[in-house]
């Protein structure tokens, strides 16, 4: 199990602010459809039509594609909020 956070003398771990932070604001899940590069770091987009997505937690939409270009390293066309 990773544990984040700092170590105290008693052996036991602190929390660290930004996941606590993150964990509290991160509550929406968005699916973001994006274009996959190539080998050589070319767009590579789908002869089907259909793009590849990541889901992931972000407190909005833009802040969902940003995350989603982060993770990806590719363009992002859109984020979806899912419901439920």
């Amino acid at each position: 199990m990773q544990q984040i956070g700092r170590t105290t003398a008693a052996g036991r771990v602190l929390p660290s602010p930004l996941a606590l932070t993150t964990q509290v604001e991160a509550g929406r899940r968005y699916r973001c459809h994006y274009t996959p590069r190539d080998a050589l770091g070319h767009l590579n987009p789908s002869d089907t039509g259909a793009t590849p997505f990541v889901q992931l937690r972000a407190t909005g939409a833009e802040d969902a594609l940003m995350k989603a270009q982060h993770v990806t390293g590719c363009p992002v066309a859109e984020a979806i909020r899912i419901e439920g």
